[in-house]
């Protein structure tokens, strides 16, 4: 298997050298290790409310720096906030741990489903909820009966599949991942963080950000 590959620019935003003490053999040596990065990111959500344009914070989560905009987007898609890319008028980080989302005019966000504490951690995808109802969501697109079918040969290659395609966890060795693949198998999209949640999200990102979801 070939190994993944990641630019430098991603590598100094994601990836963090440390000092570390192995112990072996009856003595302690000094190694540079690497480790995944994990900093806030603050989701800032501007919509109009009447005639004033509100701007809100609404969440404030635990991630591995890359793709911010795709884990803000896929953030409020999978909070029921967006369902669509012609949703969004503008998307900017005017700093390194903030994002703004700003809908387009007359988008009018429900955001009493968006119960937090604004505060995730990246280990947890609803340590934030304030009930047990906030928890259940609705599918927006249900799947078709009968599909999609898999190959029960297929099914099992698909984590080395995704593998191939983890360049941040070849260098950490400590990063989730998901992938999307179609039902030939072949990986559509492959996103890695240090939560699986905002894995999952960065992902749902991508393919909202592209007119491609569902």
């Amino acid at each position: 298997m070939s190994s993944p590959t990641a630019s430098p620019a991603s590598l100094a935003a994601s990836v963090r050298s440390v000092s570390v003490e192995k112990y072996a053999g009856g003595a302690v040596v000094p190694l540079a290790d690497r480790v995944p990065v994990e900093e806030p990111l603050e989701i800032k959500l501007a919509f109009d409310r009447g005639a004033l344009r509100t701007v809100r914070s609404v969440a404030v989560t635990m991630r591995t720096p890359g793709h911010d905009l795709e884990l803000a987007t896929g953030f409020l898609t999978t909070e029921g906030i967006l369902h669509s890319r012609d949703e969004i008028a503008d998307m900017s980080q005017p700093a390194a741990n903030v994002v703004r989302i700003d809908l387009a005019a007359g988008a009018a966000p429900d955001l009493r489903g968006l119960e937090r504490n604004f505060y995730t951690t990246s280990s947890c995808g609803v340590c934030g909820k304030a009930s047990l109802a906030a928890v259940r969501t609705v599918a927006k697109s249900p799947l078709p009966a009968g599909r999609p079918r898999l190959s029960a040969a297929l099914v099992p290659e698909l984590p080395e599949r995704l593998r191939a395609a983890q360049p941040l966890f070849e260098h950490t060795g400590g990063l989730h991942a998901a992938g999307l693949f179609d039902a030939s198998g072949r990986l559509l999209v492959a996103r890695e963080d240090v939560g699986r949640h905002n894995a999952v999200d960065k992902l749902v990102g991508a393919r909202l950000l592209a007119g491609t979801l569902p």
